[in-house]
């Protein structure tokens, strides 16, 4: 049976409220640049124990396309997070729901994709910061014109200033339309920045 983009709905406003209710400890603001997309991504972060912290999150991709229009890509996740317990270096893993509304080239869908994300940083070398996600809705859990949804990606930052990051990261996020096959929304390589406050 396929949820309804009302249930999806419910689901996210249900999370954000309980995490905004929680007293949040910190939150960030990334922005990433390719030839074609740009993105924008708030963070927000509260602490739940002395072992682990929730996250959620809201972002917007637009991705410009030459020969067809524009498409936009809304997304919302929300994860619990905690210490991978790697000796020595600071690794953190989340686990998580995204909900993503691609539109845009005649194409609107909803996705509640399930996944995880992992960050790391290495004894000596802390200003670096690695990290990757990702998220998947099989046929259950994607509505609208889509049968499938994938999104993922990696990138390698340096922390210059106590609370601000450059980056370069790679992302994939593809479909697959109801009746057809696999398309590739946007992919490639970006540079980003990200402001801690």
């Amino acid at each position: 049976m396929k949820l309804s983009l009302r249930r999806v709905a419910v689901v996210l406003a249900g999370s954000f409220l309980a995490t905004t209710a929680a007293q949040a400890d910190s939150g960030s603001l990334a922005l990433d640049l390719s030839n074609d997309s740009v993105r924008f991504q708030y963070t927000s972060t509260a602490t739940m124990s002395a072992d682990s912290e929730f996250e959620w999150d809201a972002g917007f991709l637009l991705i410009e396309n030459d020969s067809t229009a524009d498409r936009k890509l809304f997304t919302g996740t929300i994860r619990s997070v905690g210490d991978a317990g790697v000796a020595d270096h600071q690794v953190t893993a989340a686990l998580g729901l995204r909900a993503s509304w691609l539109n845009g080239d005649g194409f609107d869908a909803q996705a509640l994709g399930v996944g995880g994300e992992i960050s790391a940083r290495f004894q000596g070398i802390d200003r670096l910061v690695f990290s990757g996600y990702g998220y998947y809705a099989p046929k259950v859990l994607a509505f609208g014109d889509a049968d499938e949804f994938f999104e993922f990606g990696a990138s390698a930052g340096y922390q210059v200033l106590r609370n601000g990051e450059v980056y370069v990261g790679y992302r994939r996020v593809s479909f697959e339309p109801t009746g057809g096959t696999s398309v590739t929304a946007d992919t490639g390589f970006h540079l980003g920045m990200k402001f801690g406050f």
